[in-house]
Parts: C-alpha cells; sequence; structure tokens
C-alpha cells in the first residue's frame, strides 16, 4: 500500500490593549497595538509498504513486512528510511507426536524487525535564519539553527520470542514472553562549544535497551453448571539502560538530565534516575537536619553542600501487573481486578514545602501533621528537624528524605451483579438484562508509609498535588432488546 500526509499551517497573532468603545473588539479599534507574529509550518511524510504472510498446514506460519518512509523533517540525502519485520510461529500442538496429550494449545512464537522515529522538531537539520528583529525601523535576521544535513531516522531493533499454551481442555492457559529492544541513533540536541556561537546541534547519537518478560496465567479453579471459578494474573519486567551517548565538548557522555538537582541519565543506569544526597537523619542534640557526606553512610553533616550525590534508583518500575478473580453462581457474579506496581522511587516534590521546618516560609506554608513530631530538645530522636523561624540550613532541599518506595497494589475494580433468568427477560420483551454495583480504585495499599499522595504518577515519578484516581461506586442496570 501507498500512504501520503502533508500538514501546512498558517498561524497570525496580534494583541492591543483598550477599546475605544465597548463591544467593537476588533484590533483596529485597540488604542494601543501591542504585537504581531505569525508562522507558517509544512511537513510532509510519505510511506510505501509490502506484506506477505504463509502457512502450510496451520502448523508452520511465517510472515514478513517492508516499507519504505519518507520525512520531510530530515535532509534531502536523508529523507528516507527503509524498515522491516518478520516473524514465524511453529504450533506445536498441531504435531502428531502430541496426540493423545493433555495439551490443547502450544505456539512458538518469534518476530524481529527495525523500526523508524522522527521524532524531531521541524527543520533542525537546517541551518536557518530568524527575521523577527529590526534595528533603527529597518528589518533585520540572525542565525537561530545551526543545522545538520547527515540528521536522520531515530532506529529501533525489536526481538521476541514467546510460547503460548493451554491444557486440560483449556482449564489452564497462558503465556510467557521474552523482548529486547535496542535504540540507536537516538535524536539528541547535544551541547556544542560556545565558541560556535549555538549551545546545541541536534545529532543522531546514543542508545537505549528495553528488555524484559511478560507473563500471563489464567486457571479455571471451578467450572460447573453453576459454580464458576477462575482467578488470572500477569507479570511483566522491564530493565531500561542507557548503553551510549553523545560526548559533550570535554569528551564525556551529556546528562540528558542537566541542570536537574533530581535526576541524572548516565551510561549504565536507568534513563530516569535518581540522583541526590542520601538523608542520615536528624542531629539528637542540636536538632538540624543530616546527610551523609559520602552519600552511603559513615561521617554526617548538616551542611549541605558537603553530601555528595549519588544514585539512589530509578522511577521506571522494575515490575508490573495485574491479578484478580472471576466468580459465578447460578446467575450472581462478582468480579475482582487488581494492579500492582514495584522497584520504582517516588519523588514527593511537595512535601519540600509541606515538611518544612526550618526558614521564614513556615510563617506561610501549609504544613504536614508529622511537623508535630519535630525535634524539641536534646535527646529527641524524630526525622523531623527543630521548627525554626529565622535558620537557613536547607532542610527542604533535595535529598532521599523525600525519596520514596513506589511500590503498590490497587484494587482497581470490582462488579457485583445477578443477571435476570431468562423466563423474567423473555417476559417483559427484552433479550438480556443485568444489575450491577461497581466499585472503582476502592482500596490501595502502598509499601512505604510515608509516602502521603498517591503512588500512581506520571512516567517521570514526581508526584504532584493532582487530583488522585477518583473513588468511585455505580449502580447499574444493562438492558438489551
Amino acid at each position: 500500500f501507498y500512504e501520503f500526509n502533508a500538514e501546512n499551517t498558517n498561524t497570525l497573532t496580534s494583541t492591543g490593549r483598550n477599546y475605544r468603545t465597548a463591544g467593537l473588539d476588533v484590533l483596529s479599534n485597540m488604542v494601543t497595538p501591542i504585537t504581531a507574529s505569525g508562522a507558517r509550518t509544512q511537513t510532509r511524510r510519505t510511506s510505501v509498504a509490502a506484506l506477505v504472510d504463509y502457512g502450510y498446514d496451520a502448523k508452520y506460519l511465517v510472515s514478513g513486512s517492508i516499507r519504505r518512509d519518507g520525512s520531510s523533517r530530515f535532509g534531502l540525502d536523508n529523507q528516507f528510511g527503509t524498515f522491516w519485520s518478520a516473524s514465524a510461529a511453529w504450533n506445536i500442538a498441531k504435531e502428531s507426536f502430541l496426540d493423545g496429550s493433555k495439551l490443547k494449545a502450544l505456539k512458538l512464537r518469534a518476530s524481529y524487525g527495525l523500526t523508524g522515529n522522527a521524532g524531531v522538531n521541524i527543520n533542525s537539520y537546517q541551518a536557518a535564519l530568524n527575521y523577527d528583529v529590526q534595528y533603527d525601523n529597518q528589518g533585520g535576521s540572525y542565525v537561530s539553527n545551526f543545522g545538520n544535513n547527515n540528521l536522520t531516522w531515530e532506529k529501533n531493533n525489536t526481538f521476541d520470542i514467546g510460547l503460548d499454551f493451554g491444557v486440560w481442555d483449556s482449564r489452564i492457559t497462558g503465556s510467557v514472553e521474552y523482548y529486547d529492544k535496542r535504540t540507536h541513533d537516538l535524536l539528541q540536541n547535544v551541547p556544542l562549544s560556545l565558541t560556535t556561537g549555538f549551545t546545541s546541534q541536534a545529532m543522531n547519537v546514543g542508545e537505549l535497551s528495553n528488555k524484559g518478560v511478560e507473563a500471563s496465567l489464567n486457571i479455571q479453579i471451578i467450572k460447573g453448571s453453576k459454580f464458576n471459578w477462575s482467578v488470572f494474573g500477569t507479570i511483566a519486567t522491564l530493565k531500561n539502560r542507557i548503553e551510549k551517548l553523545a560526548l559533550t565538548p570535554d569528551g564525556n557522555p551529556i546528562d540528558i538530565n542537566a541542570g536537574s538537582s533530581f535526576q541524572s541519565a548516565q551510561v549504565g543506569n536507568s534513563y530516569y534516575s535518581w540522583y541526590m544526597p542520601t538523608w542520615a537523619g536528624v542531629n539528637v542534640q542540636t536538632g538540624a537536619p543530616e546527610w551523609y557526606i559520602n552519600g552511603v553512610d559513615g561521617d554526617k553533616t548538616s551542611t549541605y553542600a558537603q553530601a555528595k550525590r549519588i544514585f539512589q534508583g530509578t522511577a521506571l518500575p522494575k515490575i508490573t501487573g495485574g491479578f484478580g478473580t472471576n466468580v459465578s453462581y447460578d446467575n450472581f457474579f462478582l468480579n475482582a481486578n487488581f494492579y500492582y506496581v514495584s522497584g520504582n522511587k517516588i519523588y514527593d516534590q511537595y512535601a519540600q514545602f509541606t515538611m518544612n521546618s526550618i526558614g521564614t516560609n513556615i510563617a506561610s506554608t501549609i504544613v504536614r501533621e508529622d511537623i508535630m513530631d519535630r525535634w524539641q530538645k536534646p535527646g529527641d530522636i524524630t526525622n523531623v528537624p527543630v521548627l525554626s523561624y529565622n535558620k537557613a540550613n536547607n532542610f527542604a532541599s533535595v535529598s532521599t528524605r523525600h525519596l520514596y518506595d513506589g511500590s503498590y497494589i490497587r484494587l482497581k475494580d470490582i462488579i457485583f451483579g445477578y443477571n435476570l433468568s431468562k423466563e423474567v427477560i423473555k417476559s417483559v420483551g427484552l433479550t438480556g438484562a443485568s444489575i450491577t454495583i461497581r466499585g472503582t480504585n476502592l482500596w490501595t495499599y502502598t509499601f512505604d508509609k510515608d509516602l502521603k499522595f498517591d503512588p500512581e504518577v506520571s512516567v517521570n515519578g514526581y508526584s504532584s498535588v493532582t487530583t488522585p484516581p477518583v473513588k468511585s461506586v455505580m449502580f447499574g442496570v444493562n438492558l438489551q432488546f
């Protein structure tokens, strides 16, 4: 097949102040015109692809695809990329040597492919001029982008292999799969020496890997004429690792999160890695906050600048999954679905304010009830420093004081219902009817009791003062005609 996409955008913006007459809200009636601006962008993308599938005797299956994509986001010599995929499957359960076995389904499958990403700003490859300046009422221009004629597609090589199975008349079914995704030629803004006149240049440099295992299992424990009970579960692991990064002008790998006092992206670690000093508690004699000087253990300091920043874990969960059960008896049914996350760290940005016990801002900041456990006299053992209006010893500075274990289990949905009998629904002219009560997000268990906010956060690992997933209970009637 062939596909072509074109996008043209034209914008015109102007502002002014003070209407001459109420109701005449047009720009020419403004007493004081302020600004006028406009922009025009054009992008083009084209694709041509071919697919092929072949199967033999319902046992052996192969398929493949190839496509060529072009994008105007790259220069003329690098606009096109060729991408492909291939997969194969062996339906082992169809083989004669398994005749008479309990296996009703057994399939081995594997695939490998190359895909591309054009996620870069428009005209990043071009050395560009801006014309939005003037001098002495004369128009002017300046160089606004360094450009890179070699800029091209970011690429992803993905391999996966899996096994699907079903035994005992499919009373037990499931799958297990291993995947390995390698992203290379990363599209990055790489820092440049300021002697070039620019701070950065878009380049294809770097490599990122994601690998892990995904598995699912469904078990029909009881299967009867009236009573049925099944359980299910899923699990997925993730190991995210930066394999290679572009180099700075001084020859060191760049830090994608440069300037952040919370996170750092370094070769060998996860993309969202926490880097910060390690909290060591409160000085028993003075009530001052303390951090470990070497970032691990041993000597402590109340001078924040003396504490070393070290790797403190990742914001990306290492394990995610779910589990639940389905139960039915006669016309009654109950379904429950749980979700879980493990192996990640969450940073509570707002704890730096709500748990701040030192400095002038305590007079105007809403604080948590934990502040009542603050240090008050020599010998007090607590995790909250002394409450003081005129001291400034960086208690609220970034550290593991506000970094929490993000592991949790949540009851996402639970549904209890009743299906009306066929005799009843038929008598009123219906084909189906049920009454249900459904609860959503009714229960959440967090493994770190110091985490006060909802543990379900964005991928970067920062918690924020936003509305958490709403707890709700709904009653419903479903009628089918």
